[in-house]
């Protein structure tokens, strides 16, 4: 893949512009092109300034006179989720095991992402953010570089092509690490084999112990290690039952069940407060999950919604995928079978749970399944044997 064109207005801001000049009032029409105006002038400005800020960045941190480069990718289109999150962790923990490693620690875009930006202000506006290109042009020192890729950012090497790849590789001693976040978002296995043709140092990490096996370390033909996703900055707190608020906060993921199951939960219990967590601050979010009582996800199950909360001791609900969790959840009295058992027991285990004793009992069976895989500390040392060379399945 090239590097990005130069940069122009979005074209979705252009045809705004144009059908704002010819629809609503006067007023309307100006407010909207005002409106309008101001986002373009602000976008083209942190374009100008974002190369700068990069390039300044980049020579501070004493990568482009490092003889080690490891590199976490995000996607250029800011985004909030677990795998994210993890990835954010795993760039800090990183940058802490420099000891192990010896290599100076970057995050980047997507290659051919993205220029007029250097940060995610909803996440951790102190990182910088490069450029692909711009970390392999300029860190020339660089004889070993490793990549950390997440599973959908495959197609983003493969399309560089193999001549492209193959230079990398020559010229940096370029390494690629498939962060495999999500089992059901891995790329076809023909797309790993590719991959593994071009680059042949390739190994793959996995966020939970249900796809870690050998099945698949067979399929991909490469290294597997398991790499548990730690989503926070600090570990979680568990908080007693009088400080939490009568709350449920929801995934945001998309569901065939979701309208029948919240307006059931709804009209059932009506002075529960519902929240579905989208468009806020990571901040924000964990603030509500440590005083929310109950969370519920749409989503793969084994979860940040689910995990999240009932580390902080309240009561995460799910469907059982086997997927993402592994045999012993489906005891747990919250880990239904299927929709329609969740639909039909859901605001009975609520009323059955409210209560100091029950959400006790619920966090002393749940926290001893989570934290035999998930903590920072699990997550740092499992980072160490992968910088180590000792992976789960070598």
């Amino acid at each position: 893949m090239r590097d990005s064109p130069p940069y122009r207005a979005p074209r979705h801001l252009i045809g705004a512009l144009h059908r704002s000049l010819g629809t609503g009032s006067m007023k309307e029409r100006v407010s909207e092109t005002l409106r309008i105006l101001r986002s373009v002038v602000g976008t083209l400005c942190r374009g100008v300034v974002a190369g700068p800020v990069q390039i300044a960045s980049l020579w501070a941190s004493g990568a482009m006179r490092s003889p080690r480069i490891i590199v976490f990718l995000v996607p250029g289109l800011e985004q909030i989720d677990g795998g994210i999150l993890s990835i954010f962790n795993l760039y800090r923990f990183s940058i802490e095991l420099s000891n192990e490693h010896h290599a100076k620690v970057l995050m980047c875009y997507y290659p051919g992402q993205w220029r007029g930006k250097w940060r995610y202000r909803s996440v951790d506006g102190a990182i910088t953010i490069y450029p692909y290109a711009l970390v392999t042009l300029l860190c020339r020192r660089a004889e070993s570089m490793l990549v950390h890729i997440p599973n959908i950012a495959v197609p983003y090497f493969l399309e560089m092509g193999g001549r492209r790849l193959a230079q990398l590789r020559r010229k940096h001693g370029l390494r690629i690490n498939i962060l495999n976040q999500n089992i059901l978002h891995m790329p076809a296995d023909i797309a790993i084999h590719r991959l593994r043709e071009a680059v042949p140092e390739l190994s793959c990490t996995t966020a939970h112990p249900s796809y870690t096996t050998a099945e698949y370390r067979r399929r991909w033909g490469v290294p597997v290690h398991h790499l548990p996703a730690f989503t926070y900055p600090h570990e979680p707190v568990v908080s007693s039952y009088e400080t939490k608020r009568n709350l449920l906060i929801v995934s945001p993921d998309p569901s065939p069940h979701r309208d029948a199951v919240l307006g059931k939960i709804s009209s059932e219990l009506p002075h529960l407060q519902i929240q579905v967590i989208s468009g806020m601050r990571f901040e924000e979010y964990l603030k509500l999950a440590q005083v929310a009582k109950w969370s519920l996800t749409f989503g793969e199950g084994l979860d940040d919604y689910f995990i999240g909360v009932s580390l902080r001791g309240g009561v995460g609900f799910a469907v059982y995928n086997q997927d993402f969790f592994t045999p012993e959840f489906k005891d747990l009295p919250t880990v239904y079978p299927d929709w329609d058992s969740l639909a039909d027991n859901i605001v009975g285990d609520i009323k059955a749970m409210d209560n100091e004793q029950a959400m006790a009992a619920y966090t002393a069976q749940v926290l001893p399944l989570l934290t035999q895989t998930w903590s920072s500390a699990k997550t740092r040392l499992a980072l160490k044997e992968f910088y180590q060379g000792r992976f789960t399945l070598p």
